[in-house]
């Protein structure tokens, strides 16, 4: 159960990483409307979309709850 623990607080770090730096490259957060997506897709949203550097994530996708 230890390795679990640590494999989620590592997964929470890379995530609020990603996510900080989304919001330096863009200016804004994800909606909620984006959720996660947001940071291995471009955004619809044109002035973030511009900006947009991704994706954010080492392997190109969210990981699994």
């Amino acid at each position: 159960d230890k390795a679990k623990v640590q494999t989620a607080e590592t997964q929470i770090k890379m995530l609020k990483s990603a996510i900080q730096t989304f919001r330096l490259d863009t200016g804004r957060l994800p909606t909620t409307e984006e959720g996660l997506a947001a940071l291995v897709t471009k955004p619809a949203d044109e002035a973030a979309g511009r900006f947009w550097s991704g994706p954010y994530l080492e392997d190109g996708a969210v990981p699994l709850d």
